[in-house]
């Protein structure tokens, strides 16, 4: 499960720091460098990857390994405080909110790609552990990555941060649906 994991993280990285930087560009015609695909979180990814791919973990003695694995336990608090340091920034002006803009955001974001999704696992009928984990990757809100890419394009991160905070909220309703719906069908 692991690599799959992984191999989706690729993808999504790949698309959102090479595609995801061009698109926020104010620089019309903006090309993609080489450089942007070797983001640090695509780089962190492949090494670890082959770690897994070659089970580094059996090789190293405990010494090395509990500070690592002390550190990967501490990713997701930091993450999260990351996040708040973020969204602490944003302030929903109703007069600035482009509510229309939102609502095309998670609508789509939030209920047609994880509808999609959850159609094609019905369908193909896949384990239930690896449907579920797809359909999470699916439903979740909005990357958080994607206010330093705007910030780092020059692009309005304020706005995106408005639309990370909305799709993270709306997320609280609609990924237990997504979740009660494929163990409907599970």
């Amino acid at each position: 499960m692991s690599v799959h994991i992984h191999l989706y993280l690729i993808g999504f990285n790949l698309v959102i720091w090479s595609l995801g930087t061009a698109f926020l560009s104010k620089q019309p015609g903006k090309r993609i460098k080489l450089k942007s695909v070797f983001s640090p979180p695509f780089v962190a990814i492949i090494v670890s990857l082959l770690l897994i791919l070659f089970k580094v973990n059996q090789i190293l003695p405990q010494f090395i390994l509990r500070p690592i694995e002390a550190i990967g336990n501490c990713t997701i608090p930091f993450a999260l405080l990351v996040v708040g340091a973020i969204l602490a920034e944003v302030s929903i002006d109703k007069h600035r909110l482009n509510i229309s803009a939102f609502l095309s955001l998670g609508l789509i974001k939030l209920f047609l790609i994880p509808a999609s999704v959850l159609l094609v696992l019905v369908f193909i009928k896949v384990e239930p552990l690896a449907g579920l984990v797809i359909l999470l990757q699916a439903a979740a809100p909005s990357a958080n990555s994607l206010a330093y890419i705007a910030r780092d394009a020059k692009a309005d991160y304020r706005f995106i941060s408005e639309g990370i905070f909305i799709t993270h909220i709306a997320s609280l309703i609609t990924i237990p649906i997504f979740i009660w719906l494929f163990s409907l069908f599970a």
